[in-house]
């Protein structure tokens, strides 16, 4: 190895060099190392498409096995694959790959461009590059985005593909399956063609079962008896000779996905009762109920989605509610639309339970979610429980802002192909479209599952917050209060077993396991509105009323949030601000000294994962807490963890702000000032900084405010008072620097 480096130090350029390296690492298990090695050695060699494909592929698998680590291996997975191209403009497979990536990157146009150069140049039958164009060009149109690359696009390439391979033998093989024609009438569909969508689901299903010479069935559009069970109808049409196909390539033999299309369509043009025909097939309470339930759940979702569209909500529960006991296949939009139902029906405690699973469930914000929020809030507010109620209008408001600011970013967006700084929106684009319509999945690479989900800065998301049931049955609340019970008991097992193996000198920090564990705690405490002020506890929400300027187009939040910030008395008695008075010692069982020492070891180790501005999110949450507010020892505690996490950062702004407070707090003592300097010489900051006048002139400052209040006992005249104020600015208030 030591040969090695100084080959290369004596001369970067020499390829044997860096393959050489690349393999001693890999022997060294240094993956992450051998995979640079690697890229750097075809940088030597860039007209070497293989070396560079190899390269992509070894970025891919790292990606699995190193998911925290996934959006920088996937990048240069992609700059490899674009190398590859540079040097071999035709290779499909690099193609195909880089717009995989693209797409899973968020990079929709790009994905989208090298699709339709895929069908362009050689490969416009290439079903696999058609199939996932197609849903580029779908979730495009359905986030509104201005963009080339249209549906009705995709519909003709896929009208080209048909007619080529249908006008072959049926002997002869053809990729064409019956995703294909899912995607392409789903396609009609969505450019509002549904009577096209019904007519071509039944001609390429036709095509499929062998029947093609059945060409007579094109001419009868007014119902779809072609697809009855049996052959009571079909009889009625002269020409249908009964017999001469099997019964398996008519009715019982059509996919179910196709069948609930079909009743889709119907219920759209208002036809029910053929609608009804194709709808007893997938009733849940039918032959084929428990098949769909168990396999293809969503197609219930679809047809109910439909019912509740057409505004036939009496229908729209028959096939929604089954599928609420069956975790995540209804997206935010049926959850809101089975709520609404129940909501109609005066169900408030079912309503409730959709509206709030509804919240929970949409990762990507959308109306659904918004709207969602809105009608849990006038639930909240008729039942008088106010500050749920400001709560909810008030995210519904910060994330229509969020909405909205992402509609205006189209003009950006439009300006080119979706480059590096538009990767995080781009992400977000795609869990909104997907959230928003059932559509084909794309056959692409299988890739490990994510457990969890994280934010456009690579931190992982916060769990929703806990909200009391306040429409449920006492049972119900008393068995869910006893899980949660149960569920944070057993974290703090957890916390115990792993804090008596974890070895403090090792230096790895805390395991995986401990932060779950730790966060699940953290929020649970900081969820309570009893530890906290009103004001602090909104802000902790991300609701800053003193910097809401923001004015909605949505009226209804805007005037919902004015009549509750007239009507909300926060302090008012039996609300839940006492629960600081009834737990004086404890929460939960737990002594608030050792919720303490929790929140401090989850800070550290947030910092510790270089996820910084979370750390001093749980500083302030612990600052903020009545609890811990009124102590000056645990505030002691909270401001040197603060500190620490600042050094970690090197953050020098929080560093000084940690040890100005301590400068205050503890004005007598001379340890904060040896702190104050050794922060100030730490920081990133040149050394020079220490010794400047600023600083300086504000030792000065705070030595002379100790000789007046000794001299005055405790009296202090206007001008230490106005040295006091600029003292004291350097208090920390991260949640307005990150606001």
């Amino acid at each position: 190895m030591k040969y090695v480096e100084e080959a290369i130090r004596i001369n970067a350029e020499t390829y044997r060099a860096w393959t050489l390296l690349a393999t001693l690492l890999e022997d060294k298990r240094d993956f992450k190392g051998s995979f640079t090695a690697r890229v750097f050695s075809c940088h030597l060699q860039p007209k070497n498409v293989e070396g560079w494909i190899n390269c992509a592929e070894l970025g891919i698998a790292l990606r699995d096995n190193f998911p925290d680590d996934a959006a920088h291996f996937l990048e240069q997975a992609s700059i490899c694959y674009s190398a590859a191209l540079r040097a071999d403009i035709g290779n499909q497979p690099a193609r195909h790959s880089r717009a995989a990536i693209a797409f899973e990157r968020g990079q929709i146009r790009t994905a989208a461009k090298d699709y339709l150069y895929l069908l362009e140049h050689g490969g416009e039958y290439d079903i696999h590059a058609l199939r996932a164009y197609a849903e580029m060009t779908i979730i495009l149109a359905s986030t509104r985005k201005r963009s080339s690359y249209k549906p009705e696009s995709a519909i003709e390439w896929y009208r080209r593909a048909f007619d080529h391979f249908r006008a072959g033998s049926m002997d002869q093989p053809h990729p064409i399956e019956w995703q294909d024609i899912n995607i392409f009438v789903g396609l009609l569909a969505y450019v509002e063609h549904t009577k096209d969508a019904i007519f071509h689901s039944k001609l390429l299903a036709r095509w499929l079962m062998g029947r093609s010479s059945e060409s007579f069935w094109d001419d009868w559009q007014d119902d779809d008896r072609e697809w009855d069970i049996d052959d009571v109808r079909r009889t009625e049409y002269q020409e249908f000779k009964p017999g001469k196909y099997p019964q398996s390539s008519y009715g019982s033999g059509l996919p179910l996905d196709l069948r609930a299309k079909l009743a889709v369509y119907r219920i759209k043009l208002g036809d029910l009762d053929e609608a009804q025909r194709h709808m007893n097939q997938l009733d849940p309470d039918g032959p084929n109920g428990a098949h769909v339930l168990s396999n293809e759940p969503h197609l219930l979702a679809e047809i109910g989605s439909a019912l509740y569209d057409s505004d036939l909500r009496d229908m729209t529960l028959r096939f929604l509610e089954p599928l609420l006991s069956i975790p995540d296949v209804l997206d935010s939009a049926a959850l809101l639309a089975a709520g609404r139902c129940y909501l109609d029906a005066g169900d408030k405690r079912q309503a409730e339970e959709c509206f709030g699973a509804a919240i929970d469930a949409d990762e990507s914000n959308d109306e659904a979610s918004i709207d969602a929020r809105y009608e849990l809030a006038k639930m909240y507010e008729a039942a008088r429980e106010e500050q749920e109620a400001y709560i909810l209008v008030n995210e519904a408001i910060r994330l229509q802002q969020a909405h909205d600011e992402a509609e205006g970013e189209d003009d950006e967006d439009e300006m080119g192909s979706d480059d590096e700084a538009r990767n995080r929106s781009g992400a977000r684009t795609v869990r909104k479209a997907r959230l928003k319509k059932q559509r084909a999945p794309r056959q692409l690479k299988p890739r490990a599952p994510k457990p969890k989900v994280f934010d456009e800065n690579g931190n992982e998301v916060r769990r929703s917050r806990p909200r009391r049931k306040v429409f449920g049955r006492s049972d119900e609340v008393t068995l869910e209060e006893k899980r949660r019970d149960e569920e944070l008991a057993t974290a703090w097992r957890t916390i115990h077993r792993i804090r008596g193996a974890h070895d403090p000198n090792n230096g790895t920090g805390p395991s995986i396991t401990f932060m779950r564990a730790a966060k699940d705690l953290v929020d649970d405490f900081r969820s309570c509105k009893g530890f906290y002020p009103w004001e602090k506890y909104l802000v902790h929400l991300g609701i800053n009323e003193d910097r809401q300027v923001y004015v909605s187009r949505n009226r209804n939040l805007i005037e919902m949030k004015e009549r509750l910030s007239h009507n909300l008395n926060p302090f008012e008695p039996n609300t839940e601000r006492q629960l600081g008075e009834r737990t004086a010692v404890s929460y939960r069982g737990v002594s608030f000294r050792e919720w303490l020492e929790l929140f401090l070891e989850y800070a550290i180790g947030l910092a510790h994962n270089e996820r910084f501005q979370e750390s001093y999110q749980v500083c302030e949450s612990a600052r903020d807490a009545e609890v811990f507010a009124k102590n000056r020892d645990d505030m002691f505690l909270i401001h040197v963890t603060w500190a620490a996490c600042a050094l970690r950062a090197r953050d020098e702004e929080t560093c000084v702000a940690a040890a100005r407070f301590l400068m205050r707090d503890r004005q007598f003592d001379s340890d904060p000032f040896r702190m104050f300097a050794a922060l100030c010489r730490l920081c990133p900051s040149p050394a020079s900084w220490y010794a400047s006048g600023p600083v300086q002139k504000y030792m000065l400052r705070q030595i002379k405010l100790m000789d007046r209040a000794l001299v005055s006992g405790g009296g202090e005249d206007k001008d230490s008072d106005e040295e006091e104020t600029r003292a004291t600015s350097g208090r920390i208030t991260f949640s307005e620097r990150t606001a």
